[in-house]
């Protein structure tokens, strides 16, 4: 009698270890679901065959827990599947400094014109080598609005141009490559006047804000300066060249197109440092606004000669890209 009890309680622990052994025999890729099918097997042994009590439920469920939790973290981890490579840093890098490299000259253009005003002296008293300048600040963050709120049609943008990529792709034969590109140039220019038509209702957004008693002079207790006003504009106009270079950017990314996107911003930064050099230096200093003007027109310029370009041959960067 004692015997029988005995293998009663043992038999659920013998069936569920006996089929998570067998998994350890097995390809790595299968090891959790079939320790997982042994737990399975065993618990319907037990409901179906053998009615067995909860206590031998409990006893047969913890042993498979805690075997799996003994496989998985000792087992495992000792054995490294082959099918998993590390790859080399220096690829790494390589693959990925263009995008890094981009990044870094992208945002040194942003602070590049305030940076230049701060440290310039002409036509003001500055005790410091860089002085904060209250009212061209002022005038540049109502600019960047037109960059914040064009932001969401950048989104719709590229992700409209990923969709009719594939659709594309699929209702048109490889022999009909020039109708498959001139369908997606037309998607571009589509979304090009999405973005213009956007930047007027923008435009007439940050107008309002700026003349009405509704919009800064409520919100600050002061009303804007005449210097804050013409940053404000020639900044806007900035924002939105630099906007259009960014849909191009992405467009070009979205292929893997890497490196003529590092060539427009570094053009577009040196313009914006040379001529905010000049004109902060030579005019006054609320004039750095006009080197970040003149580095966004340089950057959308460049950017959609590369991006017309590249929808001339897009079936080609397409299939490469993959």
């Amino acid at each position: 009698m004692l015997c029988l009890c005995f293998i009663n309680w043992v038999s659920p622990f013998s069936i569920s270890s006996s089929i998570c052994v067998k998994a350890t025999l097995d390809d790595h890729g299968e090891y959790y679901l079939r320790n997982c099918f042994g737990f399975s097997i065993a618990f319907y042994y037990q409901h179906t065959c053998l009615h067995y009590t909860l206590e031998q439920y409990s006893f047969c469920s913890i042993d498979s827990v805690f075997y799996l939790q003994w496989f998985l973290k000792h087992t495992l981890k000792r054995k490294i599947s082959r099918s998993i490579v590390e790859p080399k840093v220096t690829l790494s890098i390589y693959r990925n400094f263009n995008y890094f490299l981009y990044g870094i000259f992208f945002f040194l253009f942003i602070f590049m014109d305030r940076i230049i005003a701060w440290s310039s002296s002409t036509n003001r008293e500055i005790p410091y080598l860089f002085y904060y300048e209250k009212d061209y600040e002022i005038g540049m963050d109502l600019a960047i609005l037109f960059f914040f709120l064009l932001g969401g049609v950048l989104e719709y943008s590229i992700t409209s141009f990923n969709r009719h990529l594939d659709y594309y792709q699929l209702i048109h034969s490889y022999s009909k490559f020039k109708k498959f590109n001139s369908k997606m140039i037309e998607l571009y220019y589509r979304n090009l006047r999405l973005l213009l038509i956007t930047t007027v209702g923008v435009a007439i957004l940050l107008y309002l804000i700026m003349t009405q008693p509704w919009g800064y002079s409520a919100g600050f207790d002061e009303t804007l300066s005449e210097l804050s006003i013409k940053v404000s504009i020639l900044g806007s106009l900035g924002y939105i060249f630099l906007t259009i270079g960014v849909l191009n950017t992405l467009y070009l990314y979205t292929l893997n197109q890497n490196r003529k996107p590092l060539i427009a911003i570094i053009a577009a930064l040196i313009t914006n440092f040379t001529f905010g050099v000049l004109c902060s230096r030579l005019i006054s200093y609320e004039y750095a606004v006009i080197g970040m003007m003149l580095g966004s027109l340089v950057f959308m310029i460049v950017t959609f000669r590369y991006t017309k370009r590249f929808f001339k041959n897009l079936d080609y960067y397409y299939y490469a890209a993959y």
